[in-house]
């Protein structure tokens, strides 16, 4: 389940009783856009989530502001102290993809890597690459 950072609880006890909740139906607990809302550091370390997902305008930042690697670094690093995934969103270039990996990133989404797609057809995908030729 994926809580959009804007969208996030502002009371850290009910938010934990929510994400509680969410566990026991077998989800995990993932705060999006992380960086360019309102949830806080003290709130995010009191917070039981699995995954943190950065903003992806922070991985394209560093191109356009030499600060924006060591903010990317800062907030994996943060992240990294909160959940054991940290994804970074918006990777839509190799650049993005390696600057992502070297800031210490556990996984990565955006365009560079796929589309957006649905289930079914991924799941499909997914089984066309293994058609028999490739597992010997």
């Amino acid at each position: 389940m994926e809580i959009t950072e804007t969208h996030a609880f502002g009371d850290v006890f009910t938010a934990n009783e929510f994400l509680s909740s969410a566990r026991q139906l077998g989800c995990l607990v993932a705060i999006d856009d992380f960086g360019r809302g309102q949830v806080t550091p003290w709130q995010l370390l009191r917070m039981k989530v699995d995954i943190i997902k950065i903003d992806g305008g922070f991985v394209r930042e560093i191109k356009e502001n030499i600060s924006g690697g060591n903010s990317l670094d800062f907030l994996i690093g943060f992240a990294k102290c909160v959940a054991p995934i940290v994804v970074v969103e918006g990777v839509e270039t190799r650049t993005h993809l390696i600057d992502a990996m070297i800031a210490g990133a556990t996984h990565t989404q955006g365009y560079y890597l796929s589309q957006p797609t649905l289930l079914n057809a991924m799941v499909s995908d997914f089984r066309a690459s293994f058609d028999g030729t490739r597992c010997k």
